[in-house]
């Protein structure tokens, strides 16, 4: 069976997703995430019960040096929280290595992550997810399932 991880738009969209049978959701992180037409604040996560889904929080942003501290600051603050992060610059998984919480990491890389050697590539370095972009063939997402460690 297939995992329905929906992405969410509003405050009122996630109370009425959390009530629906899916599996989990996905919430940008204000000020460390793009492309979404709604961003949540780390002190709001505390605040919702998400009645037992999955929490999957995006850092899809290309991170500046003057990023870095404010990213130190989130992925320090999840250390404790049953999450799982998806991250787009590398300064992320640093930063995430330097706390021990590479588990919790999930390449979100789009374009660059479409055949079984990068993958692998990622899993060696501990990431054990990867998001896989929509411009693959079924075929070649089956190759890299089947050669993925």
């Amino acid at each position: 069976m297939s995992k329905l991880i929906v992405t969410v738009n509003s405050f009122s969209h996630l109370d009425m997703l959390i009530d629906k049978d899916i599996y989990g959701v996905m919430l940008y992180i204000d000020k460390l995430s793009v492309n979404s037409s709604f961003y949540i604040g780390l002190n709001d996560i505390d605040k919702i019960d998400f009645k037992n889904k999955k929490i999957y929080l995006v850092m899809n942003k290309i991170m500046h040096n003057n990023d870095l501290d404010m990213v130190y600051e989130c992925l320090s603050s999840l250390r404790t929280k049953d999450v799982k992060i998806l991250f787009y610059d590398m300064a992320v998984y640093n930063i995430a290595k330097e706390l021990g919480i590479v588990n919790k990491l999930i390449i979100y890389q789009d374009h660059l992550n479409m055949s079984s050697y990068s993958n692998n590539f990622y899993y060696d370095m501990g990431i054990m997810g990867s998001y896989i972009g929509s411009d693959i063939t079924g075929d070649e997402l089956l190759n890299i399932r089947k050669n993925y460690q």
